[in-house]
C-alpha cells in the first residue's frame, strides 16, 4: 500500500484498520496500524514513520503482528482507511493508493544454495549478501544500506550492518532464522584496530523458495532505534545450488567460494564474495572504514562499503 500526506501540518491519525461489522474492533491497539500522525496513542505504532513528502510504500505483515489472537480471519469483514485531525484550523489531504492483500506464502527451509546477493527492486543500490553455512550451522547477513537521511548524499552516509544467527541444517521444519543485528564501529581502513560490534536489534530471515525471501528487522538502540519493517528480497543472480525439493548439499565447486572472507589482523572488516558460474560473475562487497587516526572512531559515518 502507498500513502502520502499533502500539507504543512501532519494529521493526528492516519491508519489502516481491520474491521468487523463496519466498526473498529475493540482491540484496536492490535487491529489498527497507524502510519502517520502526531497522536501516537492510537493503534499499533510499529509503522508510524512517515517523515517525508510524497508517496511512501508500507508493507504490514498482519499475521506476524496478530500472532496468537483467538480472533479468526473469518471475523475480519472490511479493510478501513482512517484519517483524523480536529485540532485548530488545518486542512490536510491524505491519500491511500494501491492497497493489496496477500495470502500467507509457504516458507522454505534455509540451505547453502540461498547464499549470494539479494535485494529489493524498490530500493535498488542497497541489499544483503547472504551466507548460509551448514558446516558451522550459522547464517550471516551483510546488510548494505544508507543512513536515514542519506538519499543523494556522499559516502559518509553509507551504512552496513552485520547480522548472524544459528540454524539447524538437518532440521526438516525450521522455516526461519533469528538474527542479531550488529552495528560495527571503531575500525580503520585495512588497519589492525579493536572494533566495537554492538547488538542494536534483531531480525528474522525467511525464504519462500530459491528466489524470494523476507527480512524482518526491529532496531531497539543505535541510530535506527524504534524502526521496524519488512524487506521483500529477490535473488540478483541465477540460482546455482538451491533446491525446492530435496537438498543434497553443495556440489558446484566454484560456487563454494561464495561467503564471507577476512584478514584476521583486521578483524571487523572484510568481504562478501559470490562466485556464480552460470552468470559468469564474481561479485565482491567490501565492508571497511575510513583511514587515518581519527579521534571519532565510534562514529558510524566512518563506515565505508565498496562493490
Amino acid at each position: 500500500m502507498d500513502y502520502k500526506s499533502d500539507g504543512a501540518d501532519s494529521p493526528e491519525i492516519a491508519a489502516v484498520a481491520l474491521l468487523a461489522a463496519n466498526q473498529l474492533y475493540k482491540g484496536r491497539s492490535t487491529s489498527t496500524f497507524q502510519i502517520d500522525g502526531t497522536q501516537t496513542s492510537y493503534g499499533n505504532q510499529w509503522f508510524n514513520r512517515y517523515f517525508d513528502t510524497g508517496w511512501k510504500t508500507y508493507r504490514i505483515n498482519v499475521g506476524h503482528v496478530m500472532k496468537g489472537w483467538s480472533w479468526t480471519a473469518r471475523t475480519i469483514k472490511h479493510l478501513g482507511f482512517l484519517g483524523d485531525i480536529d485540532v485548530g484550523n488545518k486542512q490536510i489531504n491524505i491519500s491511500y493508493h494501491n492497497p493489496r492483500l496477500y495470502e500467507k506464502t509457504t516458507t522454505h527451509q534455509p540451505q547453502w544454495g540461498h547464499s549470494g546477493n539479494w535485494y529489493e527492486a524498490a530500493t535498488d543500490g542497497q541489499g544483503v549478501a547472504l551466507e548460509v553455512n551448514p558446516i558451522n550451522e550459522v547464517v550471516v547477513v551483510q546488510w548494505f544500506t544508507y543512513a536515514d537521511n542519506g538519499h543523494g548524499k556522499g559516502a559518509s552516509y553509507n551504512r552496513w550492518y552485520m547480522q548472524s544467527g544459528s540454524y539447524d541444517p538437518d532440521s526438516t521444519y525450521q522455516d526461519s532464522v533469528s538474527l542479531n543485528i550488529y552495528q560495527v564501529t571503531g575500525g580503520r581502513f585495512n588497519r589492525s584496530n579493536t572494533v566495537n560490534a554492538k547488538v542494536v536489534g534483531t531480525a528474522t530471515m525467511r525464504f519462500f523458495d530459491c528466489y524470494t525471501g523476507l527480512l524482518e528487522y526491529d532496531f531497539y538502540s543505535g541510530y535506527n532505534a524504534g524502526r521496524h519493517d519488512f524487506i521483500p528480497l529477490t535473488r540478483i543472480t541465477p540460482n546455482i545450488d538451491c533446491s525446492v525439493d530435496e537438498y543434497t548439499g553443495p556440489h558446484k565447486s566454484d560456487f563454494g567460494y561464495t561467503g564471507n572472507w577476512y584478514n584476521p589482523p583486521t578483524s571487523g572488516q572484510g568481504f562478501s564474495f559470490e562466485v556464480n558460474p552460470q552468470a559468469g560473475l564474481f561479485a565482491a562487497e567490501w565492508f571497511t572504514f575510513l583511514p587515518g587516526n581519527s579521534s571519532n572512531l565510534g562514529n558510524p559515518n566512518r563506515q565505508r562499503r565498496r562493490i
